[in-house]
């Protein structure tokens, strides 16, 4: 709290890149925890971090660094902390906005950030906001997302974007619909909704649930798997050898011997299509009474 006008001060002063936030913002910060200050050896500020969200999704809504502390580690140092509480506390990513024209993006992806979408900036300024985001090391569909990936290097005013793209069973709609399972599954499709990831069916689930329709004319189950984002059809001879390949991958030396069922041949078809198309995971449900 000793530190807020201070911190107030510092944030008006780079209010062309941080916005403007009002006084009680900063003490409703202070009260939540959510209002972090790296001070010197002389106790003077070197920095804040001024963070917020909804579990299990954190925010980063300021993070600035003092002109006589800039280029000493005192950014990356807030950000470290906050990665390790973060992680210790169980959320799974940490998101923050930076404008594309601001070099503040070259210190978000030195970081650990990678962009997920943009959003329109200022109507005044037409400006656009780069969306980072920096997946925890804890098990969620969202941790994979960057995985073994590069830093996205973008220039400013043309930034790049990369969305992850995942295909879905059909049932983890449902899942998320009857609220089967812990809400990962709604949790999926918000994020879709919300343009961080991309969600895809395979053509063989279109064919799967033709194969369970009574009436495929006047199904609506079936209808409104038509309407959503399918991957491009792929013909037989091309999936033929990945399929093959997955068969001795799970069956190693007999996969030629096992009694392959329709829902496992399915099931292959799903991951070819996967594999083939190069997405970055699929995504199966959990919950009683579903396969996967």
């Amino acid at each position: 709290m000793p530190y807020v006008p201070r911190v107030r001060l510092l944030a008006d002063e780079h209010r062309a890149e941080l916005g403007f936030l009002p006084a009680s913002a900063y003490n409703e910060a202070v009260a939540k925890d959510n209002l972090w200050v790296a001070i010197d050896d002389r106790s003077e500020l070197s920095g804040y971090l001024l963070l917020g969200g909804r579990h299990p999704r954190m925010k980063v809504f300021h993070l600035c660094t003092h002109p006589d502390h800039r280029s000493s580690g005192v950014g990356q140092a807030l950000v470290s902390e906050l990665a390790k509480y973060a992680a210790a506390s169980g959320w799974h990513r940490i998101t923050a906005r930076v404008s594309t024209h601001l070099p503040a993006n070259r210190f978000w992806q030195r970081v650990g950030f990678h962009i997920i979408g943009q959003v329109p900036g200022s109507k005044s300024h037409g400006t656009t906001i780069n969306v980072y985001a920096r997946d925890l090391n804890i098990p969620s569909l969202f941790s994979t997302s960057s995985a073994g990936r590069t830093t996205i290097q973008i220039t400013p005013r043309s930034p790049v974007l990369q969305t992850p793209s995942y295909v879905i069973d059909i049932n983890v709609v449902f899942d998320a619909v009857r609220m089967r399972d812990d809400g990962q599954c709604a949790q999926i499709i918000a994020s879709a909704l919300n343009h961080e990831i991309r969600v895809y069916l395979t053509p063989e689930g279109e064919k799967e649930l033709e194969r369970s329709s009574r009436d495929q004319q006047n199904d609506p189950v079936l209808a409104f798997a038509r309407s959503l984002p399918t991957l491009l059809q792929v013909r037989f001879d091309v999936l033929q050898p990945i399929v093959i390949g997955l068969k001795h991958l799970l069956r190693p030396g007999r996969s030629h011997l096992h009694q392959w069922k329709r829902n496992d041949e399915s099931d292959l078809a799903h991951l070819a299509y996967s594999i083939h198309h190069g997405v970055f995971g699929l995504v199966l449900p959990v919950s009683p009474g579903s396969r996967g």
